[in-house]
């Protein structure tokens, strides 16, 4: 470190002596004078120069020489250190083997001494035990003896028992051999599956389906027929050019008639009748034998195919787009070439009755005049559009009337009907003052707004005209005070209340319906084997089997005491507090079941979501029906009228007051299609509801206002679509190349 030190001044104070030499070198530079007076400056600081740097040359021969002692030396010392650091690690290891060989000694101590305790532990453990086995064995044997004494007592009382048992036994059967021995031969019933229940009621059901198998078929020949009249008459009409000109040619009519004819019936076989069929096989009768899944346990359906409907359905398509094709063609083949192959001009207008009345007519507008006498100028496009718009509206109609005459079982039956939402009954064969203090349990509860005893039994009913085959549902209750509370009593179309009095029963509308009776007249009731004749003094809303009410001092007249078997409960707490409601009830003897309405809601509200689809059905049916015509017949109605809407745009007319001079009268015509449809479909959703009702259950007989308002809402968007697609149509109308002349 010194000669490091030392070496860093002398090469500080060497760096001194060349930076002053340098600043003499530059003073003397050039100037002899300046040389002259600094030459023994310089030549000192020369020689100082060179000291230093001998100096320097020494210092550095020294480093070097140290250095190479001190490496010599450190070599030396890492030998000697590697030699100590082998040697240590012996001996460590050494030392190690030391240490474990002491704690394994160490170990084996602590486990033999351990092992030595726990065979002393056993020892003295197994002498106690053997003392205690000692102890317990004799305790034992004193009290076996016991316990042998006690139950030889024991098998000779119960021996004594049995052959008393035996002999009251023998007694009792030597008394049921004497009832067996004194009852006559039993009398065997045969039954066929038609009276079976579930068989009968599904017999039912299929005769509806094919009700409505033969009715909306015709519906949809008639739409089918409609749609073919418009589309072939609007071909045509688009032919008539072609059509003249091959007249002209010499083609007879038969031969261009023929033309049209195949072109229809490749149509009606190809596109109607194998896509129809395909389609119809395998979409609809799935569809409603998974509507009946829904109430029935049946097999998966088999798909089978009804050769003589598929002839017939073939026949009808080809019948109908082929004479519907003919009457079209010949009765534009009745005109010359000459004039078939000049454009359709518009027909002449006439005063129409309208005008008659001066009052109205003066009243109206240009626009609405002129809209008045096109639309009676063209009867018959009048007639096929208000046919169509009301078949359209008619379809809509009867497909909501079918949902909300179904849906009325549920909205009405379940709420208006039959108030009470619970079902209890008690355990057979309870006497009065039981079933008032079971009512009172009830009717303590929580939620209970009331409880009515009531008698529910079967009876069966007929008179001069029928018997009815499905057995009616009795009810009488106890009391006619809260009775109200649990079923409603009321006429369906006034909605009047009707009371149960001592002289006669109330029964059912649908019931009334099947017998042909009138409140007044009268009809034979069978209960119990007890026949009576008995007068109706009321017929009530009921959607929901034959229903029968009498009050309890009617029913004690006729038919003797009645048991009352049930109790209906009106609950006010929602689906949870009744399903506790029904566990807590349950848990008592004096209950034998409980049933809750809402579970029988929920399953025929979801009976009823199955009817979307049929709804969806005939939506679509009819919106196809609205759209073919209503396209067909505007369409038809811009081509005979193309020089008249090309002459008022050429006078000024913009694009919307030109397609308002169409719409107007598709509007107009919209709207009565409507009205007559909303009537027509009142009408064919009452035959529908008529032909699929079942003998006991009745549909409802209303439709909801908002089933008219969806219905004109549908019918008003499918003409809102086709005048929106006739709109661009009429934009590209050439005013020029329609008013030419084709003379």
């Amino acid at each position: 470190p010194d000669l490091e030190k030392k070496l860093d001044e002398a090469n500080k104070g060497l760096k001194q002596i060349n930076n002053a030499l340098e600043k003499l070198n530059k003073i003397i530079d050039g100037n002899p004078f300046m040389e002259i007076v600094f030459k023994e400056k310089v030549k000192e600081l020369n020689l100082q120069k060179t000291t230093v740097t001998e100096g320097i040359t020494a210092i550095n021969d020294g480093i070097k020489k140290g250095e190479t002692e001190l490496a010599k030396a450190d070599k030396k010392l890492k030998s000697a250190k590697a030699r100590l650091d082998t040697a240590k690690e012996k001996l460590d290891v050494g030392k190690r083997e030391i240490e474990n060989g002491k704690k394994k000694l160490n170990l084996s101590k602590i486990e033999g001494k351990k092992q030595l305790d726990r065979g002393y532990q056993k020892l003295i453990s197994s002498e106690k035990q053997l003392k205690n086995g000692e102890k317990t064995l004799a305790e034992n044997k004193i009290s076996g003896k016991k316990t042998l004494e006690k139950n030889e007592k024991k098998f000779k009382d119960a021996k004594k028992k049995a052959y008393d048992g035996f002999e009251k036994a023998e007694k009792k059967l030597a008394n049921a051999q004497e009832k067996l021995d004194s009852i006559s031969n039993p009398k065997w019933y045969v039954f066929t599956r038609e009276d079976n229940p579930g068989y009968s009621a599904f017999s039912e059901n299929t005769e509806k389906i094919d009700a409505l198998a033969e009715l909306f078929p015709m519906i949809f020949l008639l739409v089918a027929i409609l749609v073919c009249l418009t589309t072939m008459t609007r071909l045509v009409d688009e032919k008539r050019t072609e059509i003249g000109t091959l007249k002209a040619l010499g083609y007879s009519d038969r031969a261009i008639v023929s033309k049209f004819l195949i072109y229809s019936s490749l149509a009606g076989v190809l596109g109607g009748s194998i896509l129809g069929i395909i389609l119809g096989v395998n979409t609809l009768p799935f569809i409603i034998y998974s509507a009946y899944e829904m109430m029935y346990t049946m097999d998966p359906i088999p798909l089978t195919v009804d050769f003589a409907s598929v002839v017939i359905g073939i026949t009808f398509a080809i019948l109908c787009t082929t004479v519907v094709s003919a009457i079209a063609c010949y009765k534009t083949l009745k005109h010359r070439p000459a004039m078939l192959m000049r454009p359709k001009g518009p027909k002449a207008g006439k005063r129409v009755l309208l005008e008659r009345i001066t009052p109205i007519w003066k009243h109206l507008g240009f626009n609405s005049k002129v809209t008045v006498r096109n639309i009676f100028r063209y009867k018959s496009r009048m007639l096929m559009t208000v046919i169509g718009i009301a078949g359209c509206t008619a379809l809509i109609i009867s497909a909501f009337g079918l949902k909300d005459s179904i849906n009325a079982i549920s909205n009405r039956q379940f709420t208006d009907v039959y108030k009470y939402n619970i079902v209890v009954a008690p355990q057979p064969n309870m006497g009065s003052k039981e079933l008032a203090e079971l009512q009172n349990e009830i009717e303590k509860e929580k939620y209970v707004d009331s409880s009515n005893l009531v008698s529910f039994m079967d009876g069966e009913a007929s008179n001069s005209k029928v018997k009815l085959d499905d057995k009616i549902k009795v009810t009488v209750p106890k009391s006619l005070e809260d009775f109200s509370q649990a079923i409603g009593l009321q006429d369906r179309v006034t909605g009047k209340e009707i009371k149960l009095n001592n002289n006669g029963v109330v029964i059912s509308e649908k019931m009334a319906k099947m017998l042909g009776a009138k409140v007044g007249d009268s009809f034979n009731l069978t209960i119990n084997k007890v026949s009576r004749n008995v007068k109706i003094t009321g017929i009530c809303e009921q959607y929901v089997c034959h229903f029968l009410l009498m009050s309890p001092q009617f029913y004690s007249d006729n038919f003797g005491k009645p048991e009352f078997n049930v109790f209906l409960v009106v609950y006010s707490g929602d689906e949870n507090a009744q399903s506790e409601f029904s566990n807590k009830m349950l848990k008592s003897k004096d209950i034998a079941s409980v049933v809750l309405m809402q579970t029988s809601v929920n399953e025929f509200n979801d009976m009823l979501s199955s009817l979307n689809m049929v709804v969806l059905v005939m939506i679509i049916c009819a919106g196809a029906l609205a759209f073919v015509v209503l396209y067909n017949l505007t369409n038809i109605n811009i081509i005979e009228r193309v020089r008249e809407i090309a002459t008022i745009k050429v006078l000024g007319f913009n694009s919307r007051e030109v397609s308002a001079f169409i719409y107007r009268e598709n509007i107009v015509l919209a709207i009565l299609g409507i009205v007559i449809g909303l009537i027509l479909g009142t009408f064919l959703s009452n035959i529908i509801v008529s032909t699929i009702e079942m003998d006991d259950i009745m549909f409802g007989r209303s439709i909801s206002f908002i089933s008219y308002i969806l219905s004109v809402l549908l019918t008003s968007l499918f003409a809102f679509v086709v005048n929106f697609i006739m709109f661009f149509k009429m934009k590209k109308i050439d005013m020029v190349e329609s008013l030419k002349s084709v003379e």
